[in-house]
């Protein structure tokens, strides 16, 4: 019981030194800015080296935890994009519509109606849902980087005219 309570008591101690300086603005605007950049840039480094240059290598290389660790990551990994392409696939049917179109008329622009239908094929979606989603869409080619080559006017959205496509 002792032991616990001599490594529970410092923990809770802390968090509620840290609740109330920040609580009571004691650290000032960018106090809590400034601890986290020392914590996590020294602090943290100095006590995992010196928790690690205390323990036998032969413990640190655990093989069997590490190949277990890596088997999950790999597994993670692989649901993570098999997901991705089920889920995202939206970006890439927006962006085959409006290279299309670039290539059939340069300076035509594709409607949110038509790339809505591109991207979501077989579902039943409102109308407002169905924007909403193609506005996310859109915000992450833009974030991609297709923010200067990615037109939005009047008529609908469309790739910059004077940027040559070509679709494999």
């Amino acid at each position: 019981m002792q032991a616990v309570v001599n490594v529970v008591l410092p923990v809770f101690a802390i968090v509620l030194a840290g609740y109330a300086c920040g609580r009571f603005r004691l650290l000032g605007p960018g106090g809590s800015e400034a601890l986290n950049g020392f914590v996590y840039f020294a602090a943290l480094p100095a006590l995992f080296f010196g928790s690690l240059a205390k323990v036998e290598l032969s413990q640190i290389f655990n093989w069997p935890y590490l190949s277990a660790y890596l088997l999950g990551l790999l597994a993670s990994a692989v649901v993570a994009l098999i997901v991705g392409r089920l889920v995202f696939r939206t970006r890439g049917a927006a962006l085959a519509v409006l290279a299309r179109r670039r290539l059939d008329a340069p300076g035509a622009a594709v409607t949110a109606d038509e790339l809505v239908a591109a991207g979501w094929p077989d579902e039943r979606i409102r109308h407002e849902a169905a924007h909403n989603r193609l506005h996310v869409a859109l915000a992450t080619l833009r974030k991609l980087g297709l923010r200067t080559l990615l037109i939005t006017d009047e008529r609908g959205y469309l790739l910059e005219p004077a940027v040559p496509v070509e679709l494999g």
